[in-house]
């Protein structure tokens, strides 16, 4: 949709020759004109015509970007006054019966039901516009226009307004070549980092310069991939077909200059080979929504509440798997002897499409467990009534939390139980969640969110 309306708005704009700036007018004219147009899926039929039964009345469509003579009342005009003023129409009033209109003179809009439309004088610059623009047509094809068409030559002009088509009679390129298509593996480097100079496949990184970090690398991610007991050897089911797996590289910027760039390897699913209900069934995940974010920062405000943050370090791979899946080993990692089994994976990986259900799923079975409860208007949101009478919050957006108390204490009982649990990394005070940054002066009950980064 968003393609049809910007090639349409485009084809509104250029034909009535209208600066840029009426790009918001091209953009509500094509959406009007779409809404109105008929449909093959419905027989030809107008959407308003099916849904009320009644035939739609299309006497009242103009031309956009045309002139039109509007009328003006005679209590905002003199005597020797004209009785109109020359406008441009770009589009319809929602809710009201009359036409808009700009007034270049005055520079405002003008609402009007009595106007009288100057298109056919627009109609024929046009097509005088259009005779002009053929007539440097290589003779060549002019030739081949007149030869094709059977007519005389004194129908020059009329060959040239209708009979020349610009895709059937142009000139043809004969050195096309094939565009270039990025397999599943290089895109996935592609979306990472487009500049970077990372390798893209395990064949790239153990050839590289910086081959030894990047082994030391992937030999930290397979260790936390067997310390969370992800996936364990066994053949391959009858019938069953294993998935591919795909390392994935990425360079960090160093923090400090004691620690030095980061060398990031991660084994990630090809989740394009996964099928709808034999390896997957539901996908969708919830998120706190950001309007609750706000109000909970604005509780955080008026109630002088502390606001903590925790990051959940591979929250993926914590989620417990209900489909049987198979996956090959991973590239460089498989075990000698046993290079005909496959892993079958017990818990999440990156990449799987289930993933972040999976993850969620987990997480909301453990905040229930410790006696928490989901809030009625947003799932993401978590309430514990504490013994003092205060409440305790913990609101999730996949792996990012925002834990809200009155009570310091209580905030750090929620962390111990979470790290207890999970993976996680405590980032203390509040300081960035989802590109928005929280600045805070506790002392004047005062936040203020900024993106400026």
């Amino acid at each position: 949709m968003n393609r049809s309306l910007t090639e349409r708005a485009r084809c509104l704009r250029l034909n009535a020759g209208l600066p840029k700036c009426f790009w918001a007018e091209a953009v509500s004219m094509a959406c009007y004109l779409i809404n109105r147009s008929p449909r093959a899926s419905l027989g030809g039929k107008v959407v308003e015509e099916v849904w009320t039964g009644n035939a739609v009345d299309f006497s009242h469509l103009r031309i956009f970007g045309y002139p039109a003579y509007v009328h003006v009342p005679s209590d905002e005009r003199s005597k020797l006054d004209a009785k109109s003023k020359k406008c441009i129409f770009p589009g319809y009033k929602k809710g009201v019966k009359g036409y808009k209109f700009w007034d270049p003179v005055d520079k405002k809009v003008v609402i009007s039901r009595d106007a009288v439309f100057d298109e056919h004088s627009m109609l024929q610059q046009n097509q005088e516009k259009v005779q002009m623009k053929l007539e440097h047509i290589p003779a060549a094809a002019t030739l081949d226009i007149i030869e094709s068409s059977n007519l005389a030559s004194d129908d020059y002009s009329t060959v040239h307004l209708y009979d020349y088509n610009l895709a059937r009679d142009r000139e043809r390129r004969t050195n096309v070549k094939a565009p270039t298509r990025l397999g599943f593996e290089d895109m996935v480097s592609f979306a990472l980092n487009i500049t970077s100079e990372d390798p893209t496949n395990f064949q790239g990184a153990i050839t590289s310069q910086d081959r030894e970090n990047w082994m030391g690398a992937m030999v930290e991610e397979m260790e936390s991939l067997q310390k969370n007991q992800t996936w364990e050897l066994a053949r391959l089911s009858e019938g069953m077909k294993a998935i591919g797996c795909k390392w994935v590289y990425k360079r960090k910027p160093a923090v400090s200059e004691k620690e030095g760039e980061k060398f990031k390897a991660r084994l990630v699913a090809k989740r394009f080979s996964q099928k709808k209900g034999i390896n997957y069934d539901e996908i969708f995940s919830p998120v706190v929504r950001h309007t609750f974010i706000r109000a909970v920062l604005a509780l955080v405000t008026t109630w002088d509440l502390h606001l903590e943050q925790m990051d959940v370090k591979i929250a993926f791979l914590h989620g417990d798997l209900e489909e049987q899946i198979y996956m090959q080993q991973p590239e460089g990692f498989s075990q000698p002897g046993h290079e005909h089994l496959v892993c079958r994976l017990k818990k999440s990986l990156y990449g799987l499409k289930q993933s972040p259900r999976q993850w969620y799923k987990r997480f909301d079975s453990y905040m229930i467990q410790i006696g928490y409860k989901s809030c009625e208007y947003d799932c993401c949101v978590y309430v514990k009534s504490l013994d003092d009478g205060s409440f305790i919050f913990l609101l999730l957006y996949v792996d990012d939390m925002l834990i809200v108390a009155k009570n310091l204490d209580d905030v750090v009982g929620l962390k111990a139980l979470l790290s207890q649990e999970f993976d996680m990394k405590d980032l203390g005070a509040a300081k960035k969640i989802l590109g928005m940054e929280i600045h805070r002066d506790r002392s004047s009950k005062k936040l203020w969110l900024s993106q400026q980064g």
